[in-house]
Parts: structure tokens; C-alpha cells; sequence
């Protein structure tokens, strides 16, 4: 087997496997049949290389990836060529643009459709530390919604930096990947290495969200297991959060739910410490989910960081703007800044109820939401909100899985609930537990009884039937309780 089929056989894999990811993330958007960019039919699994080229670098790496993934190919071309030099020591052409926010650059010739294809990979040369505003021009003239974006560039020196990110906000609606700079000099075989590499840490994306009972977790859009049962302590003291945190990692739960505003961080923080000092879990075990409350949304970055030190814990796994408020933009993109940086592992928000303040959010998110916390209960499921989301690979998260202090006993009473109790010899607060997991929601029951803490993690031994949980989703009155 020549060099050249080795290349195609080890990279062609990740067609399949990102294209597969694209349509888990944007199934729905409806992208068309698969078409080369001039029109004519192609077996490319929906997948096209774009590449701006000015000295012939990037074309050529371009043309390797295409060539490596059987993909479609084409080249940006600009209207009016660019012929002088791109250095740092002349006033050149591409100098004046990158200091002119709104250069737009022409590109010459009749751009592709990207109806064909499910995801994009596009190259470009660095100039000044920036993608060439042609690139900008690009993305602004296409439709990426529901793409799945891969940047690459050439550089002689520098990373690719922040010249990615930079184009998010051109493309609404995609879901980008980490890109990566190659010298001039790279070989197709390097090319090939790279596309083997991202198809590792693809396939993780790409694995099923729907929750595995058997290991009690459900994997996120950011690759990462969450535990789908834990406890919740909102309302709890430190020292009740302490005991309670102890208790529940002592009886099986991993998942800890707590936030900024609840002002019990350091108990949980000391609660998680014990139970590591005891042998009991190891820090890599716990799944500890926190939130920036709105008095911090101007300082979310600080209050990020305020949150790992009251924790007592290098990374946070799941941070959510706590409610929708001023600044929300900002305070994702800390959230966002927050990952790069590794001090937060998943990000996502809370107390978005709708479509339109979810497509809001990914509107300006380079991350998707990994989960969105809200209200969920017996009596509102909003089901309509968990099947929108689902195409972006976003799970929903119960606060108030009873629904609520107040409301708890009107839910244990209910004679669905209650005759499930009594058939399957559970508490009625266990059953609802387990009708929440298997509608696909993660449950956070908050409690400091010990007691309750074990019974609400028994869940796992018994299964209700179809037919079951139709009964239970007919008691959906669209009925919130909290205005939040």
C-alpha cells in the first residue's frame, strides 16, 4: 500500500465520523444532497476544503486535506489579486485592511453551496497575527448554520491564536472546532496524522447522549461524562452542605449541584475534601456543577475564579449563567475564556426556557451550552424545549425534580405516582426520580436528611414501562412555579 492510500484509508474515517457529528448536533437545519462545489455529484459524505492561498502554502496543504478525505475543494480567489509583499515593514495592501474592521475584500468567481455538505474545513495563510479579511468577506457571504467548522493556517512562526475565534461571530449558528497552524513545509502524510488525531478526539463528541443507566451518566457535547442523579443544595447552610455533600458521595452520588448565590460553597468544597481524605472518591470521580449569580455578571470572570477557590478545587466540571440578565454575552464568553483556561471543564446555562433564548445564546456561543438547568417537574416538563435542543447535543437538567417546597406533597399524592409506589414497593419521590431520567432529564433532589440523600440514589433497580411514562407525561399541565 503506497503512502497515498495509507493516507486516504487512515483519514477517511474522520468524513464519517464528523459528518455523523454534524447531523446529532444540527439534525433538523436539513442539509441537501452532497454536490462538488461546481454542482456535479460526489460521494464526499458532505464535506468541503476552502482555503485562501497567497503564496501557494496553504492551497497546497488545502489540496492534501481534500485529497486525503476524498472532499470537495475550493479556493478562494480574490477579485483584485493581492501582488505586493504581506510583511510587517510595509505598508501593504493586507497591512491597511487589518487595521480597517470593516475591509471586505471581493472574491472573484461564483461562490460554493453549502446546502451539500455538513462540514467545512478552511485554510488561510496568518498575516499579521489575523485571518486575511477576504476569510471575513467569506464566512459573511455564505451560510454556515449548521455547519461544522475546522479552521487550519500557515504561519512561519506564531499559532493559530485567537485568529479562529475571531471568525465565530461571522458564523452564526456553527459549531467550530479547534483549528491548528502548519509550516509551509508540511507534508501530506503530516496532514494525514493530524486528520487521525482530530478523529480521536471527535469520536468522543460524537458518542451517544442519551443516558447509560448502567454507569449512571450521560455524555455531554464537550466529551466529558456527567452523572445523571446528584444532589442539589440550594438553601443549605456550609456546614448542613458539608454534611450533606459527605453523605451523599458516601452513599454513590457523584453529582454535586451548587452556585455562587447559594452561598454554600465552601461546605461543599470541605464535604468533597473529606470524603477524598476518607478514600471514599477521588477528585476525578465527583462531577461539581456551579453558577455565576447575577450580582457577578460584570465580574464573571472574577467570580469564576472566587467560586474554585471557595471550592478548593483546580477545575470547576460544569459552570451555567445562574438566570438570563444584563451582560449575558460577556458573561458566556468568561465562561468560554474560563474552559480555554482550564479552570472549567463544561459550560451551559440556567432558567432559559425557550427556543428563541436558546437560539440567543448560540447566536454568539464559539461553545455550545453543554446543558441547561431549569425547572422541571411533573407538571411542567416542556418537553417542546428538550427536543429543540437535543440536535445541538444540549441535555436538560431538573432543579425542583418534586417540584418545590410547597409542591412536593401534591406531587407524592398524585395517583399516578402513587400507584406506581405502590407497584414497584419505591417511595413516590423515587419514582418520579426514575421518570425523570428516563425522559431523559438529570435530576438534582436537594436534601440534607441522610436518609432521603440514599433514597433518591436507589433508583436503579427497577424500569417504568412505555406506557408508564406516558401516563406520567400526561400530567404535564405547562404549569411553572417560579418565575426565575
Amino acid at each position: 500500500m503506497n503512502s497515498a492510500d495509507r493516507c486516504y484509508k487512515r483519514a477517511r474515517r474522520i468524513v464519517v465520523i464528523i459528518t455523523a457529528l454534524a447531523a446529532l448536533l444540527f439534525a433538523g437545519f436539513g442539509s441537501g444532497q452532497n454536490h462538488a462545489a461546481g454542482g456535479a455529484e460526489t460521494d464526499t459524505g458532505g464535506v468541503l476544503v476552502v482555503c485562501f492561498s497567497h503564496g501557494g502554502h496553504t492551497k497546497r496543504l488545502a489540496e492534501y486535506a481534500a485529497e486525503c478525505l476524498n472532499a470537495d475543494f475550493y479556493e478562494i480567489m480574490a477579485a483584485v489579486p493581492y501582488t505586493d509583499d504581506i510583511n510587517y515593514h510595509t505598508d501593504c495592501r493586507a497591512g491597511r485592511e487589518r487595521k480597517d474592521r470593516s475591509a471586505r475584500p471581493a472574491i472573484a468567481g461564483k461562490l460554493p453551496d453549502l446546502n451539500a455538505y455538513d462540514t467545512i474545513f478552511i485554510g488561510y495563510p496568518i498575516w499579521y497575527g489575523q485571518a486575511p479579511k477576504i476569510i471575513y468577506t467569506f464566512l459573511e457571504s455564505v451560510d454556515t448554520k449548521g455547519k461544522v467548522i475546522i479552521p487550519f493556517c500557515t504561519s512561519g512562526s506564531g499559532p493559530i491564536g485567537t485568529s479562529a475565534e475571531d471568525l465565530h461571530t461571522l458564523a452564526p449558528g456553527a459549531e467550530w472546532k479547534e483549528g491548528r497552524r502548519f509550516a509551509a513545509g508540511t507534508s501530506k502524510e503530516e496532514i494525514a496524522e493530524w486528520l487521525e488525531t482530530m478523529e480521536a478526539k471527535t469520536a468522543d463528541m460524537n458518542k451517544d447522549h442519551s443516558f447509560n443507566f448502567e454507569n449512571h451518566t450521560v455524555r455531554l457535547n464537550s466529551g466529558y461524562l456527567m452523572p445523571v442523579i446528584g444532589l442539589g443544595t440550594w438553601t443549605l447552610s456550609n456546614d448542613d452542605a458539608e454534611k450533606s455533600v459527605y453523605q451523599a458521595l458516601k452513599c454513590g452520588m457523584r453529582l454535586i449541584d451548587t452556585a455562587r448565590y447559594y452561598q454554600c460553597e465552601k461546605g461543599v468544597g470541605l464535604g468533597l475534601q473529606r470524603a477524598i481524605d476518607e478514600g471514599i472518591v477521588t477528585r476525578g470521580e465527583v462531577f461539581i456543577t456551579s453558577k455565576i449569580m447575577p450580582s457577578d455578571y460584570s465580574r464573571a470572570a472574577k467570580g469564576i475564579d472566587e467560586s474554585l477557590s471557595d471550592l478548593g478545587l483546580g477545575y470547576i466540571d460544569l459552570m451555567l449563567i445562574h438566570q438570563p440578565g444584563s451582560n449575558d454575552q460577556a458573561v458566556y464568553k468568561a465562561m468560554e475564556d474560563a474552559v480555554r483556561k482550564g479552570k472549567v471543564r463544561s459550560i451551559g446555562i440556567s432558567n432559559y426556557y425557550t427556543k428563541e433564548a436558546v437560539d440567543e445564546v448560540l447566536l454568539y456561543a464559539s461553545v455550545p451550552p453543554a446543558v441547561i438547568q431549569n425547572e422541571n417537574h411533573l407538571y411542567y416538563q416542556n418537553t417542546d424545549l428538550q427536543k429543540y435542543v437535543k440536535k445541538y447535543g444540549i441535555v436538560i437538567e431538573s432543579w425542583y425534580p418534586f417540584g418545590g417546597r410547597g409542591h412536593t406533597k401534591e406531587s407524592f399524592n398524585n395517583k399516578v405516582i402513587a400507584a406506581l409506589s405502590k407497584k414497584y414497593r419505591k417511595t413516590p419521590a423515587q419514582v418520579i426520580l426514575r421518570w425523570h431520567l428516563q425522559a431523559g432529564f438529570i435530576a438534582i433532589p436537594g436534601s440534607s436528611d441522610p436518609k432521603h440523600i440514599a433514597e433518591n440514589y436507589d433508583i436503579f433497580d427497577f424500569q417504568l414501562t412505555g406506557r408508564e411514562m406516558e401516563q406520567i407525561r400526561e400530567l404535564d399541565r405547562n404549569k411553572r412555579y417560579e418565575n426565575w
